[in-house]
């Protein structure tokens, strides 16, 4: 097996240099920004990433005090499959955005807490995990968070008109990892995070 060693400033990569023109449009309630870039050999180019900037979304591991892990199970358009998902969802404009335009881990913790609540009707002790990048396409981060000790709050699920029919379940740790792995649920990076914050063991692929 054979690495490649790059050596500080020997043969380090250079980022591309953002230019103008920026373009933004809308379709239905995507958001797509053209950006501009000069790139290290001069040559111009322009890249179609997807939502506005400064945007992110959350996705919580959600564990019962059984140990039991918490997923909502439904049909998804993109891959056109049923898929277990992380309750989460999307941070709304200026909800947790500080004065520099990064974005307030607390603030986002109570959105991760929120989105918990309405898939769920549960309620945890949150802890942050950490950030992932969706693709190379797309504008802004997930944020990850792990939700110990839930429990439900009597308040029962508020669902979207396109989450009706979906299922919450209780699965096992074991059962969630090996979905993970198995690209049987979206945000799998999320349950990567929470095996090392826990410590769980990753099953032989």
């Amino acid at each position: 097996m054979y690495y490649l060693l790059i050596k500080e400033g020997v043969g380090a990569m250079k980022p591309w240099k953002r230019i103008e023109p920026t373009e933004v449009r809308k379709s239905g309630y995507r958001t797509v920004v053209r950006k501009t870039f000069e790139l290290p050999d001069g040559r111009i180019e322009r890249f179609d990433i997807k939502e506005r900037e400064g945007w992110g979304g959350v996705a919580t591991v959600a564990l019962t005090k059984a140990g039991t892990a918490l997923v909502f199970r439904q049909f998804r358009p993109g891959v056109e499959q049923i898929m277990d998902e992380l309750p989460g969802g999307m941070v709304e404009e200026g909800e947790a955005q500080t004065r520099d335009g990064t974005l307030d881990t607390a603030a986002l913790e109570k959105v991760a807490a929120r989105e918990l609540l309405e898939e769920t009707g549960y309620a945890g002790k949150m802890r942050y995990l950490g950030k992932m990048s969706y693709d190379a396409y797309t504008n802004g981060w997930r944020y990850a968070f792990l939700a110990e000790n839930c429990r439900p709050t009597g308040a029962g699920q508020q669902l979207e008109p396109n989450e009706q029919g979906g299922q919450l379940l209780e699965i096992s740790v074991e059962q969630l990892v090996e979905n993970a792995l198995q690209g049987r649920m979206t945000d799998p990076g999320a349950v990567m995070l929470a095996c090392a914050a826990k410590g769980w063991p990753l099953p032989p692929l």
